[in-house]
């Protein structure tokens, strides 16, 4: 029988376990270098997907809520047709920066009309003020020519028809002069006849004394102291006749003189009737004015706050 020490025994084994271990390892490194590729290709895509992918949706969850990068919305009061944009999305804004400008032609339309409108009324208010107070010229509004671009046509118009009215009402009192000049010198001739029959009276009345005392001593007819009688009594009813004329011919002058005056009294009382409306009209102009600036001055949309 043949013997073996331990060194043959140990000698013959350790070979074996090394050549099985070293071929183990040489199979696990691509099994790692697999696994950590896919790692790897897992962080990048994640990262990459967080860093770009918009989310559109929202996990419900108790926490605080921060507005990201302090981005604040705003919206136009009266809204319109935007014409230009002066800022854009993640830009630092100052309080009272221009953010948009809306669209002001329309405004703009509207404006001019209702100023030509107000220019208007003011021109015609100093015309009817002028004919009310009876003057001889109009005083225009001094700020007529800010409210109004045809402030000039305005004055010009206005001008002519106040003075036109004046004009009208000039000849007309003119003619009522001449009317109460001609009844004066109906008055003088009437005078004059009136002079005439008191000496007529006095003539007649001398004569019929006379034939009366010729009738009592019956030197002449009864005929003759009648008619003479006659004469008297009839130079007498002229007399009244005359008189009459002459008072209404002094009432009628009177009466024309107050139609002179009626005259410039209806023209201001017309203007004071038209005054009234006209006022009405300039106040409700001014409010409109007033309304459709302030919407004017809103086309240009500020920041109320700085963002930063």
């Amino acid at each position: 029988m043949k013997h073996y020490g331990s060194k043959d025994f140990t000698s013959g084994a350790l070979p074996s376990a090394t050549a099985h271990s070293t071929e183990r390892s040489f199979r696990l490194w691509p099994w790692v270098l697999s696994d950590l590729a896919l790692v790897v290709l897992l962080v990048a895509g994640c990262g990459g997907w967080a860093a770009i992918a918009k989310l559109e949706g929202a996990v419900v969850a108790s926490g605080a809520v921060k507005v990201d990068q302090n981005l604040k919305e705003g919206q136009h009061r009266d809204g319109g047709i935007v014409k230009t944009l002066a800022i854009w999305q993640g830009d630092l804004v100052k309080e009272g920066q221009v953010l948009a400008t809306l669209d002001d032609v329309q405004i703009k339309a509207e404006l001019l009309i209702v100023r030509s409108q107000l220019g208007e009324a003011m021109g015609r208010q100093a015309r009817l003020i002028a004919e009310r107070d009876n003057l001889t010229s109009i005083e225009f509004p001094a700020d007529l020519g800010r409210v109004s671009s045809a402030a000039a046509i305005v004055i010009h118009g206005e001008s002519r028809l106040f003075a036109g009215n004046k004009l009208g009402r000039d000849s007309q009192k003119e003619q009522l002069e001449l009317s109460i000049n001609q009844t004066q010198e109906e008055i003088k001739g009437m005078e004059a006849q009136l002079a005439a029959k008191e000496e007529e009276i006095k003539l007649v009345g001398a004569e019929r004394d006379k034939l009366d005392l010729l009738f009592e001593k019956q030197v002449v007819e009864y005929t003759r102291v009648y008619s003479a009688h006659r004469d008297w009594a009839k130079i007498l009813g002229e007399r009244g006749e005359i008189s009459a004329s002459i008072a209404r011919a002094k009432v009628r002058a009177s009466e024309i003189r107050l139609q002179i005056i009626a005259v410039d009294q209806n023209a201001s009382t017309e203007a004071q009737r038209d005054l009234r409306t006209v006022d009405a009209r300039i106040s409700e102009l001014s409010e409109r004015k007033l309304a459709i600036e302030d919407r004017l001055s809103r086309t240009e949309s500020r920041s109320p706050v700085s963002v930063m």
